[in-house]
């Protein structure tokens, strides 16, 4: 009977030790938050009211975050559409900052919108080394910035998009 009680007490601990691991791990393999797909910058373009000959363009040597570009025309200016991967990553100050001029830029979630008639930035979203520099022994071939177009340009994104206007200045 001795051996019978000290089984059954076996059993019972023993059980409740497995019963106990079981519960300390999880049932399932934990599930990660689902990276949110980049909308392609041709859609983007697509839906800002004048924004007119949409074509996809090329992300070159872009780095990771940026997702694809686009280009089209409001009111005769070139302009650029980038998607990226994040919200945050669309954020252009730091890119900016090496110009040292004033640029208006519209800025939603995960887009951007830049005048392109000047293509030096988008070259440098797009990590093209190689046309900066012909750019820059091939002496000055953009027109100068003009801010009133800039500034025209993402508020007309802005007003199809939401998203806000950015000024930057260095």
């Amino acid at each position: 009977m001795k051996k019978l009680a000290l089984g059954a007490v076996l059993l019972v601990v023993g059980l409740a030790l497995t019963a106990c691991s079981a519960a300390a791990a999880p049932k399932t393999a934990p599930t990660h938050t689902p990276i949110p797909v980049a909308e392609d910058a041709a859609l983007i373009a697509k839906r800002i009211k004048g924004c007119s000959d949409v074509q996809s363009a090329d992300i070159a040597k872009g780095g990771p975050a940026l997702a694809s570009t686009a280009t089209c025309t409001i009111d005769g200016h070139t302009v650029n559409i980038n998607s990226w991967a994040s919200s945050d990553d669309a954020n252009l100050d730091t890119v900016l900052a090496q110009d040292a001029r004033d640029v208006y830029y519209a800025r939603g979630d995960a887009w951007t919108v830049t005048l392109g008639d000047d293509p030096t930035l988008q070259y440098q979203l797009t990590n093209q080394a190689d046309k900066l520099l012909a750019d820059a022994f091939g002496g000055p071939n953009a027109s100068p910035a003009d801010a009133s177009a800039e500034q025209h340009v993402a508020k007309v994104a802005v007003a199809s998009l939401g998203g806000q206007v950015h000024h930057f200045t260095p």
